[in-house]
């Protein structure tokens, strides 16, 4: 990314993580950034802050992994497990509310 080439993604929707949060990465075969995401804004929000500034990167989307990813099942898999998951998380906090 650093030599303005894409084929090194820079995951995480533009997440920034203090060292040592304790944060990782799930393990599934694509879109593990947006599963973090997800979750830290359904189950951890209070944990962390959105941000509108300063701008860390431009996001791309024409890397070498994407494109891999789009030509496989698991990239509409995981997104569709992701939203599947993401209602469940939210159906839990309306039962505790």
């Amino acid at each position: 990314m650093a030599e303005g080439t894409a084929g090194n993604e820079l995951p995480s929707c533009n997440l920034l993580l203090r060292p040592r949060a304790g944060w990782r990465y799930p393990e599934v075969g694509s879109a593990e950034d947006h599963w973090l995401v997800a979750d830290l804004l359904l189950n951890h929000a209070p944990s962390g802050a959105v941000l509108t500034d300063p701008l860390y990167c431009d996001y791309n989307l024409g890397g070498d992994v994407t494109a891999a990813n789009r030509r496989s099942e698991r990239y509409i898999a995981s997104r569709q497990a992701l939203f599947a998951q993401a209602q469940a998380w939210v159906a839990r906090q309306g039962d505790v509310r």
